[in-house]
């Protein structure tokens, strides 16, 4: 069933009941534990194919309901996953197989409005909790920001994941806007966040915070901070570390080999990865559904998917 008929479906439901706000709020709820499974899908086809049909589901949710946090919290979640995920992938696509200036620019400014609709639900979230950025870039200037985000936000698994997927969008949203002074001035903002969530739990999501860090040193000039070969460092203590994840290896060849062109270590570790893919895929194999070591729930089994499908467009068109 394609979104048309999931939203009909769903206000049929909604449209006799007079309570429609604690329908939405109810649904909403639901949403936002199962969206979790998300992280544990192995195709990314079916990823790119089902995701929007939950956007507009929940963007209709919005509609009834504009102020429910659930709500707001994975429509962020949602459209930063998308953009990340699917988007960003194609534009890698474009650009590695030299699809042309034409297509590059297209990709870039549907990434670009993803994030920015993240964003725009994001700020819609911390509102409904009594933030915005201008109070915390207000904390960020006292150095207070960590304790404003605890205080304000908690340090639980949701809360944390909400400032992750926030903070990713914003920074995706810097790198593909390079040009905007207005957006690169948030950049203390993001990474006082990441200080925060990074503090609280430096697991989050088997080495993301590490991808962050290594990023945010090799992504700015040594004139303004930028430390490469402090990037490369992280990078690889991230690798080894959380070996299980093969985004974490895939991500040291996209944002810090290619760009330096270094061929016999792309060769070398373009070989590395696709071992660790096959190795990966044989735990989801058909025969391992049979068994009890098939990891259905694993929560890296994503960040696995999206790693294999950036390796096969990097495999042919490099």
């Amino acid at each position: 069933m394609n979104y048309l008929g999931q939203l009909i479906i769903v206000f049929s439901l909604l449209a006799g009941c007079s309570l429609k706000k604690a329908s939405v709020g109810m649904a909403a709820g639901i949403f936002e534990d199962a969206a979790y499974e998300i992280e544990t899908e192995t195709d990314w086809e079916h990823f790119k194919n089902s995701l929007p049909a939950m956007i507009k589901i929940l963007e209709s949710f919005y509609f009834i309901d504009p102020a429910n946090k659930n709500i707001l919290a994975v429509l962020m979640k949602a459209h930063a996953a998308y953009s990340f995920a699917v988007i960003e992938t194609n534009l890698l696509e474009a650009k590695m197989c030299h699809f042309g200036s034409a297509k590059i620019n297209e990709l870039k400014e549907r990434a670009s409005a993803g994030h920015g609709k993240a964003i725009f639900y994001g700020n819609l979230f911390l509102k409904e909790n009594g933030l915005d950025l201008t109070k915390l870039n207000k904390a960020k200037r006292k150095g207070n920001l960590s304790a404003l985000l605890k205080r304000e936000l908690g340090v639980e698994k949701k809360e944390l994941d909400f400032l992750f997927y926030y903070g990713q969008a914003f920074a995706t949203l810097v790198n593909l806007q390079k040009n905007n002074s207005l957006l690169v001035a948030q950049m203390p903002i993001i990474k006082g966040i990441y200080d925060y969530i990074c503090e609280v739990n430096p697991n989050l999501h088997y080495g993301a915070c590490n991808l962050f860090y290594a990023s945010y040193e090799n992504s700015r000039p040594k004139m303004y901070g930028g430390n490469p070969e402090k990037a490369k460092e992280i990078f690889l203590s991230s690798i080894e570390k959380y070996e299980n994840n093969i985004f974490n290896h895939y991500f040291y060849l996209e944002q810090y080999l290619l760009p330096l062109e270094k061929k016999e270590e792309i060769k070398r570790e373009m070989s590395a990865i696709k071992d660790k893919i096959e190795k990966w895929e044989r735990t989801i194999s058909i025969e391992s559904v049979l068994t009890e070591k098939y990891p259905r729930f694993n929560e890296s089994n994503f960040f696995n998917t999206l790693a294999r499908k950036r390796y096969s467009l990097l495999n042919k068109c490099l």
